[in-house]
């Protein structure tokens, strides 16, 4: 995938449609910690930071997903817990495939002061985290269904940004060893 069709699908414009750089500052204004420009380049610590901010969202997708909703499922429909785990995975599913390409546009859009990018990653790791304290306390099916989709809404706003942060800010000749640092596709 390229960095172009990486934004396109995270709901930004291809390289070569005119991405703005707006919002609070040099290359997309993601936010004070992280104002290395384009042509500059960006260093260690903004890779750094990258990497664990989407070792964060991977962790908050896969623990729920390898563990806790199958034995969610199977404290709470024994009887059928295969298809309540489908049930809650597919839904959550729907919604993650609707939500990163919404989230991504709308952060392309975003004109906060904080920059384009940082108030949909603080504000989905927010929704995320609250989705997984509602999986903590969910007493039925519907619960957890209604849990995981908070989860999957929040985590795929952050990842949304995320992932357009990078033809942002890490200039062509850089995004490989950017993406390799991060350990994720870009």
């Amino acid at each position: 995938m390229t960095a172009g069709s990486t934004a396109a699908a995270a709901g930004g414009p291809a390289e070569g449609e005119g991405r703005g750089h707006g919002g609070g500052g040099a290359g997309g204004g993601d936010g004070a910690g992280f104002r290395a420009g384009r042509a500059g380049g960006v260093g260690a610590p903004w890779v750094a930071a990258l990497s664990l901010a989407n070792l964060g969202v991977w962790v908050g997708w896969f623990g729920p997903l390898q563990l806790l909703l199958a034995r969610q499922a199977e404290l709470l429909a024994p009887d059928s817990k295969a298809s309540a785990l489908a049930l809650v995975t597919g839904i959550g599913a729907a919604v993650s495939m609707v939500a990163n390409p919404v989230f991504g546009a709308l952060s392309d859009r975003t004109t906060a002061a904080a920059g384009r990018r940082i108030p949909w990653v603080i504000g989905g790791v927010a929704a995320g985290a609250a989705g997984l304290l509602a999986l903590t306390r969910a007493g039925s099916i519907a619960a957890v269904t209604a849990g995981w989709c908070l989860v999957q809404l929040g985590l795929n706003a952050a990842f949304a940004a995320l992932t357009a942060a990078v033809p942002d800010r890490v200039p062509p000749r850089q995004r490989g060893s950017s993406a390799a640092g991060s350990a994720s596709p870009r």
